[in-house]
């Protein structure tokens, strides 16, 4: 086939950069802070995307644009090749090539997926993937393609694929590395063209070639040696020495030097290359490196190669020789070279713009904004793990407002309040993170409280707690991982679902521990087909034998062991209710043998069984009103009541699955505790959106009371994390809310606070907010922004960066004053006008992550995130820092008086604090 080369122009797309990987930027800052480093416009190397990108020739003669018309790499393309400063060809081809590759002569090599990588796009089936050699005036001189099938391995796309090109000019060949079908296996082909004909030399399979290839895993790189015909590899090495333990293998490297027809001519291994001497973390850092950069470096010598050998942390050179027409392979030289000098932080990146400058005072700070509320500060709050015991009293634990650690005990009304501070020890480490585990209630006057640490391969801590002696003591012999969850034993002992988190995997572990608090047995979690061990266990209950019952979430069973860990029965969850459960995660045991199982995500999200297995009846939590129970977490007292928490309150259930007694703010009075979403309208006044019920709290630009404003109950499915709020030109303001799994709500008020009637959205919009100035709103989807007039139709989709980059998830949306909009995508902030045309884009410091909010107005964008705050100004120019209080973590934030001041709106308290912009 031949396609006709037309003459049109392709607007050029102001492309950071053809690099395909993060890079960081460094700017000074002031003293007392670390450097700002911010994120590249470059974005990370990402197979399911497919950007615009330029090409260049080796000696930069030759120039290609390439801009896919689909952000899968399906479908056509637009082409645009230069030879210096003209532009020789310009056309739209029927497949976007990936990977491509120009010649000294103008020929562009490359391959396509006609259905995109994953083979989803809109053509039916898996598509084709094609090999492409272009003549230097864009008509074709290879064009073959093969047919898509889809894998036998779960999770893989559809083969054939590629997984890079090696271009040797000199030689006039190009290899298109095919991926094995058999994951296992990983012995990739290799497809060999001739540039200059693209006729299809042989297909060959390097590592097959090899002939002790048993700890040879998978290539890794591949260069051609210049000055010869040889091409370089770089094998992952992986060894299980006897006997074959995970603890024990070890990663290393292996090199081989192959002739034309991959015929190995020289090889050399370094099995321990990669275990960074015994330090797991390095050992980490350096295979990440390893994998994305390869340890062959770069070489300008003809008939040389240089390697980088990590545990010597040293760069060898060698020479290549042909004698008596054999091919020989000799050190020449060695020099140290570091892990940092290998693998420089701006290698394969170009073009990085300057760092914005930084302006040394920080903001300067006001007098806060307090909101002004009848509320009084609530007895019970903050309530994670809570625990029921025979008297009905209630114990949970808790951090004072000093940040002191304490066991919290309150009768079944709330009240006879005691605290019993449980000492901690300290810990200055700024990335060590605890949690409060767990808070069971043994017998009698004592209690258990677990405190578990975030990470890998951490412990946790247990303490007794004694109500008689009001004191709490350490367990000296508890051994355990992170703690799942606790229940106990009626001898004083328990049951713990122990979960241990290491750098490339989850292990679950069933452990009983005897009264003194130490192990006694456990039951370890397998990935085989025996139904008798634990597989995927996420909730235990004890029964009053003793019987300890595991919830199953992937199985979808319950499995009964004995007190001492042996397995007695199991009934499977889909068999007993008579239809698939949803998601099931947690099991409790009831006084009389009944058991309650919790469905997240199922109708009915709770079932009532027997012991053997048979259903009892549903249960369905809620509120007088038909609202729904955060239920977060549940327990079931000694007297057979069920109580909840949301967090914040307790709630009792009665009979039917009511609410009759609340212990703590009631969501039915609709109290303002965390501020979960916030927008400041043009008069000033102030909209907060309380997470827990969904009530926006409306107050004046000076923290006066002014209104609530309730969502109805039918719109209401549980809290409401981040809400987007926004105030339109006439004072409506519209809460965004999720009413199922693709579909969006607008819950509207006037400005009196009346409730409008609700927009029901055709699109999962997750942001909508009002365009100031228009009648326009803006909807911010998945990885889209559309403008959508008053007429409900859209009227431009926005789907790119301004430098033509195609968006990814879209994190946050933010409109200023005078219409013009921007989008929070990577850490990268992409501004546009009212119309949609792209304005510039604004990095982020690395600093700045987590969960990130951004405000824009007319000259600034601002950010938060992790308790970093910075504004910079719409070109990039300037940052400036501002000062949080140090709890505040997450927070969003509004530009107030035409720009000239911003408001931080932190998810809990009622103080605002409020910072003027430097000029």
């Amino acid at each position: 086939m031949k396609w006709i080369v037309g003459s049109a122009l392709i607007v050029a797309l102001l492309c950071a950069s053809s690099a395909w990987m993060i890079q960081s930027r460094i700017a000074s800052a002031a003293s007392d802070h670390e450097p700002f480093v911010f994120r590249s416009f470059a974005v990370a190397d990402d197979e399911l995307v497919v950007h615009p990108a330029d090409y260049s020739s080796r000696s930069n003669e030759y120039r290609l644009h390439v801009d896919p018309s689909n952000k899968d790499g399906s479908g056509e393309a637009d082409y645009r090749m230069q030879r210096g400063v003209e532009v020789i060809w310009s056309v739209r081809l029927p497949m976007t090539l990936v990977d491509v590759t120009i010649t000294d002569q103008g020929e562009i090599i490359g391959y396509s997926y006609s259905n995109g990588f994953e083979g989803m796009g809109p053509e039916e089936g898996d598509g084709d993937f094609r090999v492409v050699i272009l003549n230097a005036d864009g008509t074709p001189r290879l064009n073959e393609s093969t047919v898509r099938r889809g894998s036998r391995f779960l999770h893989e796309a559809p083969n054939p694929k590629c997984l890079a090109m090696i271009v040797d000019q000199d030689n006039d060949r190009v290899i298109f590395r095919v991926e094995d079908p058999d994951v296992n296996r990983r012995a990739e082909k290799w497809w060999i063209y001739r540039i200059s004909s693209g006729e299809k030399l042989q297909e060959v399979s390097p590592r097959e070639k090899m002939l002790d290839s048993e700890h040879t895993r998978f290539l890794i790189s591949a260069k051609p040696i210049a000055g010869t015909p040889l091409i370089l590899l770089h094998w992952w090495r992986h060894e299980y020495p006897a006997p074959k333990t995970e603890d024990d293998s070890i990663s290393g490297a292996k090199f081989t030097v192959v002739d034309e027809d991959a015929e190995v001519v020289w090889q050399i291994e370094y099995p321990r290359d990669y275990e960074g001497g015994g330090d797991e973390t390095l050992a980490d850092r350096l295979r990440d490196l390893i994998f994305e950069n390869s340890a062959i470096l770069e070489s300008k010598d003809a008939r040389q190669f240089e390697l980088f050998v990590a545990a010597d942390q040293q760069a060898v050179t060698y020479e290549t020789q042909l004698k008596a027409g054999r091919w020989e392979v000799s050190r020449k030289n060695r020099r140290p070279m570091t892990l940092a000098e290998a693998f420089p932080r701006n290698r394969n990146v170009a073009n990085p713009m300057p760092a914005p400058a930084f302006i040394m005072q920080p903001l300067e700070r006001l007098d806060p904004i307090e909101l002004q509320t009848n509320e009084s500060a609530p007895a019970i709050s903050r309530v994670f793990d809570f625990t029921v015991d025979e008297q009905n009293r209630i114990g949970w634990m808790r951090e004072d407002e000093n940040g002191q650690s304490v066991f919290v005990l309150v009768d079944e009304h709330g009240k006879n309040h005691l605290e019993i501070p449980v000492a901690t020890e300290p810990t200055t480490a700024p990335d060590r993170e605890f949690t409060w585990s767990s808070c069971v209630w043994i017998s009698g006057e004592r209690f258990v409280v677990t405190r578990s640490e975030y990470g890998s391969e951490s412990k946790s801590e247990a303490w007794w707690v004694d109500i008689a002696d009001r004191k709490a003591a350490p367990i000296e012999a508890f051994d355990c991982s992170f703690v799942e969850q606790l229940r106990a034993f009626s001898d004083r002992g328990f049951v713990i679902l122990e979960r241990t988190h290491y750098s490339s995997t989850i292990t679950d572990a069933l452990v009983g521990f005897d009264a003194d608090g130490k192990r006694s047995w456990q039951v370890e979690s397998h990935t085989g087909q025996d139904e008798r061990a634990l597989f995927s266990p996420d909730g235990i209950a004890v029964t009053t034998n003793d019987e300890v019952i595991v919830i199953d979430n992937v199985r979808h069973q319950l499995q009964w062991f004995d007190r001492q860990g042996k397995y007695l029965r199991q009934v499977n969850l889909d068999d007993a209710w008579g239809r698939e459960a949803n998601y099931p995660t947690d099991v409790l045991a009831f006084a009389d043998g009944r058991i309650l199982v919790h469905d997240f995500g199922g109708t009915p999200p709770y079932v009532v069984m027997d012991n053997d297995g048979s259903v009892i009846s549903d249960l369905h939590p809620k509120f007088a009103d038909d609202r729904k129970i955060n239920d977060y977490d549940v327990v079931i007292a000694p007297n057979q009541d069920i109580w909840m928490s949301d967090h914040t309150a307790i709630y009792r259930l009665d009979k039917t699955g009511f609410v009759d007694r609340v212990l703590g703010p009631n969501p039915q009075d609709n109290p303002l505790t965390e501020l979960s979403g916030s927008t400041v309208d043009r008069d000033g006044r102030i909209h907060v959106v309380d997470g827990r019920t969904a009530s926006t709290h409306v107050f004046d630009a000076s923290g006066r009371f002014l209104q609530t404003r309730v969502v109805p109950s039918e719109y209401y499915h549980g809290e409401i994390h981040f809400p987007c709020i926004s105030v339109n030109d006439e004072n409506e303001s519209a809460l965004c809310v999720e009413t199922g799994r693709a579909a969006t709500a607008l819950i509207r008020f006037d400005e009196d606070g009346r409730p409008l009637n609700p927009v029901k959205l055709p699109r999962h919009s997750r942001q909508v907010r009002y365009q100031p100035g228009t009648n326009n709103q803006v909807e911010m989807l998945f990885d889209e922004v559309q403008i959508i007039g008053s007429d409900h139709q859209v009227r431009r989709i926005i789907r790119r960066r301004p430098d033509g980059r195609w968006f990814d998830y879209l994190d946050e949306l933010a409109i200023a004053s005078d219409g013009s909009f921007a989008v929070l995508c990577e850490g990268i902030v992409s501004i546009y006008d009212p119309d949609g045309e792209p304005l510039g884009m604004v990095p982020l410091p690395t600093a700045v992550r987590g969960y990130i909010t951004i405000a824009l107005s007319t000259t600034h964008v601002a950010a938060i995130g992790d308790g970093c705050f910075v504004v910079l100004d719409r070109q990039a120019k300037t940052i400036q820092r501002g000062e949080l209080d140090a709890h505040i973590k997450d927070a969003q934030c509004h530009f107030l008086r035409d720009g000239s001041e911003i408001l931080v709106v932190p998810r809990h308290g009622k103080s605002l604090p409020r910072y003027r912009i430097s000029k």
